[in-house]
């Protein structure tokens, strides 16, 4: 089964790639045209994304008669990932423990203290927190489409079956849930 999420970023992909290969008909598509294009987008684009482009080409291709080699991909595309030093963390840690924090934090609190995707902790109910045994349930994932203007979040199950896991609680974040935990548990969502 192709999950919602999958099925709108192919298509926002193949509209995409419409206007960017506009010039070029299917017969005109070569090994050395797709090579200019992936040599092109390796400046500002990631390997995944590259890829998937690729792949819609080529099954488009295929799936009208043609054929093309393989292509080689990089990506020169310079990271903008920043990370964290120990003192930004120590900062983040003091500010969590020792602020005044507010509900709208939880996520990033969670995130920060187990490592949990964002899309993961998003996805997060009360129901899959055990502050008893220290746990957190991670069994879903949210994303979200742009779709005619309007953002619509998708709660969907992981990629694979090793992301659905359980994760321990520190006591920092023990604390600070206690914190915000609702009479009710089912009652809240993040």
């Amino acid at each position: 089964t192709l999950k919602e999420y999958s099925y709108f970023s192919t298509e926002w992909k193949v509209k995409r790639l419409k206007e960017i290969v506009a010039d070029l008909t299917l017969k005109d598509f070569t090994t050395e045209e797709l090579q200019d294009y992936v040599d092109d987008w390796s400046k500002k684009w990631s390997v995944p994304t590259i890829k998937s482009y690729v792949t819609i080409i080529k099954c488009t291709l295929k799936s009208n008669g043609f054929m093309i080699g393989n292509v080689k991909i990089t990506s020169n595309r310079q990271s903008k990932m920043r990370l964290y030093s120990n003192e930004d963390i120590e900062k983040l840690e003091n500010f969590f423990i020792n602020g005044k924090v507010k509900v709208n934090y939880l996520p990033i609190a969670i995130t920060m203290f187990t490592g949990a995707r964002i899309g993961e902790t998003l996805a997060l109910q009360w129901l899959d927190i055990d502050l008893d045994k220290r746990i957190i349930e991670i069994s879903k994932n949210v994303v979200f489409l742009r779709e005619k203007g309007k953002t619509k979040k998708i709660i969907q199950e992981p990629k694979t079956k090793a992301s659905s896991r359980y994760v321990a609680i520190p006591n920092q974040l023990a604390d600070i849930l206690k914190k915000f935990k609702p009479e009710n548990r089912e009652e809240w969502d993040f």
